[in-house]
């Protein structure tokens, strides 16, 4: 890897941090807490189908919450794998 790859690697890695902290800033504002385990530098992406009324409930549900439905699903998913 030469240097420019390094620097890249170095901004990219600082640019990341500095968004963290502003969403944490954020929802300090907002009063609503980031799970860090949520926030990673590289993520993997998922193409749901849901039925419009599953759909509907996680969106509802998501909003009582103060959460996003990303964060919502993430939970869900967590708490039905807990212990894998």
């Amino acid at each position: 890897m030469g240097y420019k790859e390094i620097i890249c690697k170095e901004l990219a890695e600082k640019v990341a941090d500095m968004i963290y902290e502003e969403m944490l800033i954020k929802s300090e504002d907002r009063n609503i807490k980031i799970n860090p385990i949520f926030i990673e530098k590289r993520n993997k992406r998922l193409n749901l189908r849901l039925q419009t009324s599953l759909y509907e409930k996680l969106k509802n549900k998501a909003s009582r919450e103060g959460r996003s439905m990303n964060e919502k699903v993430h939970s869900i998913l967590e708490e039905a794998l807990k212990g894998e």
